[in-house]
């Protein structure tokens, strides 16, 4: 039964880690140890194929106990594999190479990753085992062989040095001698096979190596090839065949040793086999893998890369990750995460953008982490990624959606509150409206009065002003207070509808000239605190259209606003139009501004939801976003023209209502 050995501290970690292995690996028996030399004292005497190592333990950490085992002549060759979660750097990684371990993992453990390391360990550690016992048979072979027939030196050497088969050939390509591993692999009896052709016991394919014999032997040198060899049953076997030149009963032979290379065939043809069959789940994982390696060049990209991307292998291969992929603003950001991965962190979580063959672009989240190749001595970063643009713009969906019922939640409290200002205020202007044509009337008959009193001596003062002066400007006072009088009550109708809950819906005739006036009154004092320069121009007799008063209104003020915001200083103009596109049946309502402009970069995200360049000064990014979904619902458009230093022209775009035309 397969033992293996693990070293950890904590008890809880000793109990997860035997339990999984055993899950994992069928006929396994884990031994455990809480210390390096309870651990150091288990190795020796139980010998277990494999030891599981923590570096972090009171006392004696892992590095020790891996230099004393590996020092140790019984246990030296027993493979270890060191886990820890917090010196994963590869500073660290090296140390417990250098000081004779196998392989490094990193906590949290990966069960398919820790399974691979316990196999190719359990498999070096039986490779290991079965090369020092067929190291020992051919050591017992040699040794009889060079007794029994008393051969020189360097037969001796020879045998000794060669593999555990070998046979003696002649110049003529004839064997001459063979000993029992060698009648052993090819089936054959000592006897049969002296005087033997070579060409017998060889595939036709690698005569020709029979051939180079006489070559080799005038140099004298050591020749490694391979070959398949001829057995008597006829099977076929995969070897390694080793030629050398020496003296044997006086006369020049070839010593040839063959190592049989059928296992490692079947062992290699089953790592392709495992290697095609994880290519093939790679290529049909829904997630994005990317492998790349130490520099960022890419050399993995698995099918899920190049459908999403557009690209195809071929293409990304040897581009470094941050060189075509990812959009040019965030190239640089990319290449950043991937050099603090090597440098600091063994696992990395990320978001940014992959933009497609096409040009689009999409939201990846992905998970990276690398590792170290024993086989090649070289490091591959893996990345794991899922498209998330989906996900993303439904969040974002959902938290305007919330922010909109937020500001819907607010206006409605505003509502309450202006029509409990609006009463207030309407009490004493509805005094002043109704005693104004009293003091009208009072004045008109006072005039003759005051007439008849001047014309009998000098000129004399009402308040303050001479009565030939007050004559003319009392009607004028009178008049303008009933205009203020007028105003505060349009101010507060206008905004008592504007915050009054809307029930309407979207089928009211709208006048969009009374819209926009109601706006600009709403605005008055934004409009008068921003430019000296306002132009107001109505088109005659609009056609209506078909929506919602007080959504349009809510639109055209945002709009205002905006374009009182923009303007540097008073000197600069607004314009507010309205017009008809007879051509197309729309009514157009435009307001343009001599304000600050905005570049391309930003007009080209200004409706988008949360995108503000106000956040200091509270803005939400949802104005915009907001008014052109509004427009949107009356089946119309909300575009922007803008250029930096020159202003911003904002122009909505409405349907006439059919009823009207």
């Amino acid at each position: 039964m397969i033992k293996i050995l693990a070293i950890d501290d904590k008890l809880d970690n000793l109990i997860t880690l035997s339990a999984l292995l055993k899950s994992l690996i069928p006929d396994i028996s884990v031994l455990t140890a809480q210390s390096g030399l309870e651990g150091i004292e288990k190795a020796k005497a139980e010998m277990p194929d494999t030891i599981l190592l923590d570096i972090i333990m009171p006392g004696m950490d892992g590095f020790e106990v891996c230099q004393q085992l590996k020092s140790n002549e019984t246990t030296k060759r027993i493979p270890v594999i060191m886990l820890t979660a917090i010196q994963t750097n590869s500073h660290s990684r090296i140390k417990g190479l250098e000081l004779g371990a196998d392989a490094f993992l990193a906590k949290p453990i990966d069960e398919a990753e820790l399974v691979a390391q316990v196999k190719v360990a359990l498999r070096i550690k039986q490779a290991e085992d079965q090369l020092r016992q067929e190291k020992n048979h051919l050591q017992s072979i040699v040794e009889e062989r060079t007794k029994a027939l008393g051969e020189s030196e360097q037969l001796y050497q020879s045998v000794f040095n060669a593999a555990e088969t070998f046979l003696i050939v002649n110049l003529d390509g004839m064997v001459v001698e063979a000993n029992p591993a060698a009648c052993e692999m090819y089936g054959y009896s000592r006897e049969s096979l002296i005087n033997m052709p070579m060409k017998k016991l060889i595939h036709p394919a690698y005569n020709h190596l029979i051939g180079e014999s006489k070559e080799q032997i005038k140099s004298k040198k050591q020749f490694f090839s391979s070959a398949v060899i001829i057995c008597k049953d006829g099977s076929r076997r995969h070897v390694e065949v080793r030629k050398i030149s020496f003296l044997f009963q006086g006369a020049t032979h070839l010593l040839i040793a063959v190592r049989d290379l059928t296992e490692r065939k079947k062992a290699e043809e089953m790592l392709r086999n495992e290697r095609n069959f994880i290519n093939a789940v790679l290529d049909t994982a829904r997630a994005l893998i990317v492998v790349c390696d130490k520099d960022g060049k890419i050399d993995r990209f698995n099918k899920a890369c190049e459908k999403l991307s557009g690209y195809s292998f071929e293409e990304v291969h040897d581009h470094c990750i941050w060189e075509l992929l990812p959009p040019p603003q965030e190239q640089e950001l990319v290449k950043e995460k991937f050099a603090q991965l090597l440098k600091t962190e063994f696992f990395l979580s990320t978001e940014y953008h992959w933009q497609t063959k096409q040009g689009e672009q999409r939201l990846i989240s992905w998970n990276k982490s690398y590792f170290y190749d024993n086989v090649t001595a070289s490091l591959h970063v893996v990345s794991i990624g899922i498209d998330i643009s989906k996900e993303r713009q439904a969040q974002q969906e959902a938290e305007r959606q919330r922010e909109q019922l937020i500001q819907t939640d607010k206006l409605s409290s505003l509502g309450v509150l202006v029509a409990g200002v609006a009463h207030e205020i309407n009490n004493p202007n509805s005094f002043i409206m109704l005693n104004i044509p009293i003091l009208e009337n009072i004045w008109q008959e006072l005039v003759p009065i005051l007439d008849k009193y001047q014309s009998t001596g000098e000129d004399f003062s009402l308040g303050s002003i001479p009565y030939s002066t007050a004559r003319e400007r009392v009607p004028i006072l009178i008049s303008a207070v009933r205009e203020g009088s007028q105003r505060i009550k349009d101010i507060v109708t206008n905004l008592k509808d504007f915050a009054r809950q809307d029930v309407s819906g979207m089928d009211q005739k709208v006048a969009i000239n009374e819209a926009v006036r109601s706006s600009v009154t709403l605005t008055q004092n934004q409009i008068k605190k921003a430019t000296h320069y306002f132009v107001l121009e109505c088109a005659a007799r609009l056609p209506a259209i078909r929506g919602n008063f007080q959504r349009l209104e809510q639109v055209i003020i945002n709009l205002i606003i905006n374009a009182c915001e923009a303007l540097p200083d008073s000197q600069k103009q607004i314009s507010l139009t309205t017009a008809l596109n007879e051509e197309q049946n729309h009514v157009l309502v435009q307001v343009k501004d001599e304000g600050i402009g905005m570049p391309a970069d930003v007009l080209k995200n200004i409706k988008d939801p949360f995108f503000t360049t106000k956040r200091e000064l509270g803005g939400t990014g949802l104005g915009l976003s907001i008014s052109d979904s509004i427009i949107q619902e009356h089946g119309g458009t909300l575009t922007f023209e803008s250029c930096v230093g020159q202003g911003t022209t904002a122009t909505i775009t409405l349907p006439i209502f059919q009823d009207s035309i």
